[in-house]
């Protein structure tokens, strides 16, 4: 479904410093970054290099009083070298979920046991066998649920179950795109 400017007007929001009907450009994004990072109470960079967007996103947020948040990952990757920058000049490393919900407790749900003291651990205390193969297809490094789904034999719908269980069972994370990177092991 296509949602037109006068759609998210009447339904929305559109916050722009631009006037409607303006082309995107290339050097618009900044600026657009800057008017998302000031409407959260945080932002987490997931991946970025030396040189990327995300650490002018990040330097707004800080500038705007607002917390950053950075994902470590490979110290091999250039697309990690700028969440590596960000946690040595003080962003809060994530490693879960739970290391950005601590931040709000005054937003998190009761439900949460995690964050409420009484963390659930891996409910059998160890992967089946058909968690532990896609576990080794997922490794340390993100990987794309495509790729993933190549280096199973299983099949789409229970490969998602499977993951579903090893994200409840704390032993990978699930990054936008949607890849997958193990958090213990």
């Amino acid at each position: 479904m296509k949602s037109s400017p006068k759609k998210i007007k009447d339904q929305g929001l559109l916050l722009s410093e631009y006037a409607p009907g303006t082309v995107p450009q290339k050097g618009f994004f900044p600026e657009r970054n800057r008017i998302i990072s000031g409407l959260g109470r945080g932002t987490i960079v997931v991946e970025a290099a030396s040189r990327s967007g995300s650490l002018i996103t990040a330097d707004f947020a800080g500038d705007q009083g607002r917390d950053v948040f950075a994902v470590p990952g490979s110290i091999h990757s250039p697309k990690s070298a700028g969440c590596h920058w960000l946690i040595q000049q003080g962003a809060k490393l994530v490693q879960n979920i739970d290391d950005v919900l601590s931040e709000y407790p005054d937003t998190v749900s009761g439900t949460n046991e995690s964050i409420n003291g009484t963390e659930s651990t891996n409910a059998s205390g160890r992967a089946t066998k058909e968690e532990s193969i896609v576990l080794e297809a997922i490794q340390w490094e993100p990987v794309s649920y495509e790729e993933v789904l190549c280096r199973t034999s299983f099949s789409s719908s229970y490969l998602h179950y499977i993951l579903l269980s090893l994200q409840v069972k704390k032993l990978i994370m699930q990054l936008p795109g949607p890849a997958y990177v193990r958090i213990t092991p």
